[in-house]
């Protein structure tokens, strides 16, 4: 018996695209074809199915949809047909629909993300210890030459409330501060910050609080009861900013 050779096939190193032919919208049989069709060129159903490695039913199913996305081509020759890789060129109609779909989710995200922002994110600390984590918040949210907001309602600021760090970072990144407080407050201020320091006349029932406004963050602290929290809302911090400064404006 004489036994005639059939040429075998196998997957080599092809396949070098099929991730970023599925990210396209291909299919992974589709992305599988395309590739070996590019590499291997032209080939008829037998042999395609040897190729990739996808059983012929399959392929019968698969190729006429390529074919009309204009993914391959068919090609006849006699009775036989086909088919060979369309030009990479034909994927742009797919890169600009995938790019406008990507588009079109990232602007959903930011969506969903800013109606997040719109509750406010608070945070509670309790204890010197806690009360020391919002002024280093305050120092290191903060980039150099920027200035924060401290409204100061008080007969004393603990010393050891502060952490050692706190003047250090808010000296070295030359840190501005604008400060409205009581005539109390006031006395109490080094001669080197008077010119940053407002005073509010009157009388007030509430002492040795704080509130400080800076970046996108408004904290409060009560030193009394040894609580203090943070607001993280942009537009509330805006806002809060704008009122101190109008305020400021006015004192002498």
């Amino acid at each position: 018996m004489t036994y005639i050779p059939i040429q075998v096939y196998t997957i080599s190193t092809l396949m070098k695209y099929i991730h970023g032919l599925k990210r396209l919208g291909l299919s992974e049989d589709e992305a599988t074809v395309y590739e070996t069709l590019l590499e291997k060129g032209q080939a008829n159903v037998l042999n395609l199915s040897h190729l990739a490695n996808i059983h012929r039913p399959a392929l019968y199913n698969l190729l006429p949809k390529m074919v009309n996305k204009g993914l391959i081509i068919e090609v006849k020759r006699g009775r036989r047909t086909e088919y060979i890789a369309a030009s990479p060129n034909k994927l742009e109609p797919l890169v600009k629909s995938t790019q406008n779909s990507l588009d079109t989710i990232v602007n959903n995200l930011n969506t969903e993300y800013s109606k997040k922002q719109i509750v406010p994110k608070i945070e509670t600390y309790y204890g010197k210890d806690g009360i020391g984590r919002v002024f280093m918040d305050v120092v290191t949210s903060l980039d150099k030459g920027e200035t924060y907001y401290r409204y100061s309602v008080r007969r004393d600021l603990y010393k050891d409330f502060l952490p050692r760090a706190y003047r250090q970072i808010r000296d070295e990144k030359k840190l501005e501060r604008l400060v409205i407080t009581n005539e109390e407050g006031s006395q109490r201020k080094k001669p080197k910050l008077e010119r940053f320091v407002k005073v509010l006349k009157g009388d007030y029932d509430v002492f040795n609080v704080v509130k400080i406004i800076y970046k996108n963050k408004i904290a409060f602290i009560d030193f009394e009861n040894e609580v203090a929290f943070i607001v993280y809302n942009e537009r509330m911090a805006r806002l809060e900013a704008e009122i101190f400064l109008s305020l400021y404006k006015t004192l002498p």
